[in-house]
């Protein structure tokens, strides 16, 4: 089976010079699911191309750690209609941690809530509502300015 291609930007605020630029790109064409990685130093940032079945958010920050340099990343809790079991943890942990971008979930029972750690403009809001949908839960995420502005700058 072919695995369709995505890509995805990341923000890499510590790469400051050529070496760093090279050693990264290295350490991340080196990734399980990586195609490609286009570092682009003027804008610390680089560009990743990659296979969805394969990627891992986690790896990716992993490798970058590992090149000496961090990566922006933002986190988000939000409610969970219908998580009303420990296998429902599981499901919505699972759900969440299948979206490109999404580096860790952990959902609270007791809280009714989960909270996704994210590559920072790399998840939509409504990316992380749709795969709730579609394993049977609802995320309430409030229509906050707070939470508006999130949306609004992970669209871009």
């Amino acid at each position: 089976m072919i695995e369709k291609m995505h890509s995805m930007t990341v923000l890499i605020p510590g790469m400051t010079t050529n070496s760093s630029a090279a050693k990264l790109e290295q350490v991340l064409n080196e990734t399980p699911g990586v195609v490609s990685a286009i570092p682009d130093l003027a804008h610390k940032k680089v560009t990743l191309n990659f296979n969805a079945g394969v990627f891992d958010a986690f790896d990716i920050v992993d490798a970058v750690r590992d090149a000496g340099l961090d990566v922006l990343t933002e986190e988000l809790t939000m409610p969970i209609l219908g998580m009303t079991c420990i296998s429902c943890v599981a499901h919505v942990e699972g759900a969440l941690s299948d979206i490109p971008g999404v580096v860790t979930v952990t959902a609270d029972l007791s809280k009714e809530t989960a909270t996704v750690t994210m590559i920072t403009d790399s998840v939509k809001i409504t990316e992380l509502q749709t795969a709730l949908s579609r394993s049977g839960y609802r995320a309430l995420i409030e229509t906050t300015d707070s939470h508006l502005e999130l949306d609004e700058r992970i669209q871009k």
